[in-house]
């Protein structure tokens, strides 16, 4: 769909925690979720 590899993604994600100083993909989630950028 974005058009980038699943490698590619994934190290965006790492560097996207590392700047927010998130420690797993669930601290991500939280994250996200508090910020208005995903919704359940």
């Amino acid at each position: 769909m974005l058009g980038v590899s699943v490698k590619t993604a994934m190290s965006h994600r790492e560097h996207v925690m590392k700047k927010l100083r998130l420690h797993d993909r669930t601290d991500l989630v939280k994250f996200a979720l508090l910020q208005g950028v995903i919704r359940t």
